[in-house]
């Protein structure tokens, strides 16, 4: 079927008039403003047309199509409680498949063409999904359903292991059994990080797992670590911290011999407190053993301007640094856009920049990352922010699968004897 002369709604939501769309079997084989050849194939006239993708309904109970109207007017606790429970318990699996033919109709009609159901009896849905012809899940991807959910509130040393039905628990303990190669999550971050070390296991031998984002710098970006995960380190955690960022900044961002610094308040040697002045010679001891490349203390204004691949600090001086990038960033947009509004002239000279503008913001967005890596973990695991939409959720899971083939576990396992205070030779050395 020939779509002629339509206007499209592509993936990044902009519409592109007088396009044609060739769709052959249950694939799009051409879409773009030239005339593919059509011979034989049913037309249909798009002009005053909008061609738009299909819509998917992320969370519904399907069959619950059945219950429209019941009780209507009732409070949420009654509806709940005397209508919809009640009815529930008496539901067939033969009347949960109808219910689901049903609402699939409707979906279908209204151009929704793929759903995720959360209702009873799935075996039955799934049936009326493979009769209908709806979409089902791509190949290889499977949905786990959780009951449970952590909430921000909840005491993230042990909401997972209160809540083992949470999605959270449910994932680590999937990647734990090897039903995974990395999790994603925008939940909790001390949730993750107690559920992640106690559940799926720090690498043997590290000491404590560390957050390690990229922040936006002059060189294109560095990584942080640790930004909170540990606000009070001895000097070996900052140690490993230092082997853990060197081994993702060269498998995972492919940087070459990365560039690593202590954040100091200065660049000599003796500056900072015992923690800084205790880790500096042992990090110059492991860059004169080739083991890193390891440049000195660096503050934080050179750290932003590029000086560094790998930042390392403790996850109290980290989180603040962090914090700080966070802000700064949001009051020069802030700053920025008030300077642009400001009148005509300032109006004009905001369009001439607009490009720039752009790439400013994305620059500064923590979105085109997708998460920071959760370092010393026996499997890779990669906490989003919580405030993460759909574009930043994809970056996730995309850096989660630069985690897996970099092969980053693999390498802090197989040095970690040399992240010890008493390192022994590495092969080769004398």
């Amino acid at each position: 079927m020939l779509f002629r002369d339509i206007t499209l709604l592509d993936c990044n939501y902009e519409a592109r008039s007088h396009q044609n769309v060739l769709v052959r079997g249950e694939k799009i084989v051409y879409a773009g403003p030239e005339m593919p050849s059509a011979e034989g194939e049913l037309i249909y006239d798009g002009r005053g047309r909008l061609l738009v993708p299909g819509f998917f309904n992320m969370h519904c109970h399907v069959p619950m199509t059945l219950l429209r109207g019941y009780g209507e007017g009732l409070p949420l606790r009654r509806w709940l409680t005397e209508k919809m429970f009640p009815f529930e318990a008496t539901l067939t699996p033969e009347e949960i498949y109808w219910g689901a033919l049903l609402g699939i109709a409707e979906m279908v009609a209204g151009g929704t063409v793929s759903f995720t159901d959360m209702y009873l009896d799935t075996d039955r849905i799934f049936d009326a999904v493979e009769e209908s012809g709806i979409k089902d899940l791509p190949a290889g991807v499977e949905i786990a359903h959780a009951s449970e959910v952590v909430e921000m509130c909840d005491n993230p040393a042990t909401a997972f292991r209160e809540k083992k039905d949470s999605s959270l628990t449910q994932g680590l303990n999937l990647l734990k059994n090897g039903e995974g190669d990395a999790f994603v999550s925008a939940g909790s971050t001390g949730a993750l990080l107690a559920g992640a070390t106690l559940v799926v296991k720090r690498i043997k031998g590290i000491r404590r797992a560390a957050l390690a984002p990229v922040v936006p710098t002059g060189n294109g970006g560095a990584v942080l670590i640790d930004c909170g995960a540990n606000a009070e380190c001895p000097p070996e955690y900052l140690l490993q911290f230092a082997y853990m960022g060197s081994y993702y900044a060269e498998h995972v961002l492919g940087r070459p011999e990365p560039k690593v610094g202590l954040l100091n308040i200065g660049a000599e040697p003796s500056k900072g407190t015992s923690l800084q002045t205790t880790v500096y010679p042992m990090l110059e001891e492991a860059s004169k053993a080739g083991r890193i490349n390891f440049v000195g203390n660096v503050e934080a204004r050179e750290a932003v301007e590029g000086a560094v691949d790998v930042i390392v600090s403790d996850g109290y001086s980290g989180n603040i640094f962090l914090k700080t990038m966070e802000g700064t960033g949001l009051f020069l947009a802030r700053e920025m856009k008030r300077m642009f509004k400001k009148n005509l002239a300032t109006k004009l000279a905001a369009l001439l920049v607009s490009g720039g503008l752009k790439e400013f913001k994305k620059i500064m967005s923590s979105d085109e990352v997708g998460g920071t890596a959760l370092l010393g973990i026996s499997r890779p695991v990669i906490k989003a922010h919580g405030s993460s939409d759909a574009y930043a959720i994809k970056n996730a899971v995309r850096q989660a699968r630069q985690c897996v083939s970099s092969g980053i576990v693999d390498n802090i396992s197989a040095n970690v004897d040399v992240m010890r205070l008493e390192a022994p030779a590495v092969h080769g050395e004398e």
